[in-house]
């Protein structure tokens, strides 16, 4: 398995108007956005002082977990790093020697690449919370449509060994707002980008989503997720899967606007996609698997979530009307990023090479 990180979700006063960066200037898929994906082997641990070490740093960082009940079963894994990848500049991602990685001393990357680092203004969330949700689909709608980037999973044969999920982060768009919706995201991929690679070869994918991200959620005191934990079950995550699919021209025209209001930091998202040529892709969803409450996964079909429509005099935001030029454009159905970003548009790349 994998777990990818990433800049993006580091300063929650940034997660308005998705920003990154020591400046907020830039956009989740901007290359100068650090991402980062370890990929290797889960195993159980077992011996006592390895879990106390892990338990101990587990709590430190989410002193929540302290409190969650003993007897629900949480097990202590551990990930055996086996390959690292990384994009952290212009000039494509690549990998990292796990030995190199192993060794280093943690650096604070801000301070040390950007002495003159500004602070950021204010938390500028709307601090809205979460609507009022009739029904487990309304909730899984705007969880998705409220969400600027995703965690795209892929089977990462080209690279690692067969049926190995590898993640990678894209920026995303569902309408301008949740009235222009679909509950099917769309996202660009570069023709030399890993994630591009892996749906040529196998188009099966997932698409991840958090409350955590969103700007919301974000209260008084800065905290996410309404103060929630993160993996605690009433901060709503959903995962999507299904296969990638090529949008048409016409559905690849009403997503160029979306893009544009939802992403004003990556303009090449708005106006065709990166120099090296590339595509614009959505999901044909097969399924999902939805946390949002205690007890378990929400009980939600396929056909209860595509179908579902917001009601106009709800607590949702709203956007504008379509301008005349994508008046009679089609939002995706369920059937100058130049030298910009971690696919490596500005090198060719296979899943590692270039500069990480």
């Amino acid at each position: 398995g994998s777990i990818t990180i990433s800049e993006a979700q580091l300063i929650p006063d940034q997660f308005e108007g998705a920003k990154c960066g020591p400046e907020g200037d830039l956009d989740p898929e901007d290359p100068r956005c650090a991402k980062l994906t370890l990929s290797g082997k889960f195993e159980v641990v077992d011996d006592e002082e390895t879990k106390k070490i892990g338990q101990d740093a587990l709590f430190a960082s989410h002193p929540a977990m302290k409190d969650w009940p003993t007897d629900h079963g949480f097990t202590m894994l551990k990930l055996n790093v086996q390959d690292l990848w990384m994009i952290a500049n212009f000039g494509g991602g690549g990998s990292i020697p796990t030995e190199d990685y192993y060794a280093a001393t943690p650096a604070h990357h801000p301070v040390v690449g950007f002495g003159n680092r500004k602070t950021t203004e204010k938390n500028v969330a709307r601090k809205l919370g979460r609507p009022e949700f009739a029904s487990a689909a309304a909730h899984a709608r705007w969880l998705v449509s409220q969400s600027l980037w995703t965690t795209i999973s892929t089977d990462a044969s080209s690279r690692l060994s067969d049926g190995v999920a590898w993640g990678n982060i894209r920026s995303v768009t569902d309408g301008e707002c949740i009235f222009a919706s679909t509950g099917l995201p769309v996202f660009y991929l570069p023709k030399p980008d890993p994630t591009s690679i892996d749906v040529l070869a196998n188009s099966n994918i997932a698409l991840s989503f958090t409350e955590a991200s969103l700007p919301e959620l974000i209260g008084d005191d800065g905290r996410i997720c309404g103060g929630a934990d993160p993996e605690d079950p009433t901060c709503a995550k959903i995962s999507l899967h299904g296969t990638a699919r090529v949008l048409g021209e016409e559905e690849v025209e009403y997503s160029l606007k979306s893009f544009g209001t939802t992403h004003p930091r990556a303009s090449w998202l708005a106006s065709g996609g990166a120099h090296t040529g590339g595509s614009y892709y959505t999901i044909e969803l097969t399924g999902m698997e939805f946390f949002r409450n205690y007890g378990g996964m929400a009980t939600i079909s396929v056909d209860d979530y595509l179908n579902w429509k917001p009601d106009y005099g709800s607590d949702f935001d709203k956007c504008e009307p379509r301008t005349q030029s994508t008046a009679n454009a089609t939002p995706p159905s369920s059937g100058e990023e130049h030298m910009q970003h971690g696919s490596g548009e500005g090198g060719q790349m296979q899943h590692g090479s270039g500069e990480g």
